[in-house]
């Protein structure tokens, strides 16, 4: 048991662990069989509201992504694509020579200047309605960066670049339904 745990379980300094590993993933599926899983989340964000010190949005975002949600840590859809977009945004800076956040600006890209994805995204991730507009500005982002390359007089110099938009679009095609494309591109 490493010192964050001991403080979170408050047994600092205790030689013997008072319990297993076994018995947090007991108690991990009853607050899920229970739904008490999001209520902890929630009400952990409400306290962060309430005190302040840090921002709650930057709270959620980083349980959004924790094991607290789901039965494991997995890239999601947003963060999978985002990851590729800001490689091939990168990739695009390196060669002509200027910094990501000016060619991101240029390329209508802004969110992947971000560390994160979601952070510069900053939405309420469990509204639907929210969601989707997400995945609207992703996807309106590669295609913003897809049209620019293709509109170079030499779009071989771009060939890592595209590699990754190649991925990013299968990425989406094996996550992003159809519906959930016409119902972000409708609002």
């Amino acid at each position: 048991m490493d010192k964050r745990w001991q403080l979170v379980l408050d047994c600092l300094e205790c030689e013997k662990t008072p319990f297993c590993k076994a018995t947090l993933v007991r108690f991990r599926k009853a607050l899920i069989k229970k739904e008490l899983d999001q209520r902890l989340i929630d009400r952990t964000v409400e306290i962060a509201k309430e005190k302040g010190g840090f921002g709650s949005s930057q709270l959620r975002v980083a349980l959004d992504s924790s094991p607290l949600w789901g039965t494991a840590k997995v890239e999601d859809t947003y963060n999978l694509l985002g990851h590729a977009l800001r490689k091939a945004v990168s990739v695009i800076a390196v060669q002509q020579g200027r910094g990501l956040a000016e060619i991101a600006h240029e390329l209508g890209t802004s969110i992947v200047s971000s560390s994160s994805l979601k952070t510069a995204l900053d939405l309420n991730w469990d509204d639907p309605r929210e969601r989707q507009n997400a995945l609207s500005i992703i996807l309106n982002s590669l295609n913003s960066v897809d049209e620019w390359m293709q509109s170079q007089s030499e779009p071989d110099e771009f060939e890592v670049a595209q590699s990754t938009l190649v991925v990013a679009r299968v990425i989406e095609s094996q996550n992003v339904t159809l519906d959930s494309l016409l119902s972000s591109y409708s609002q």
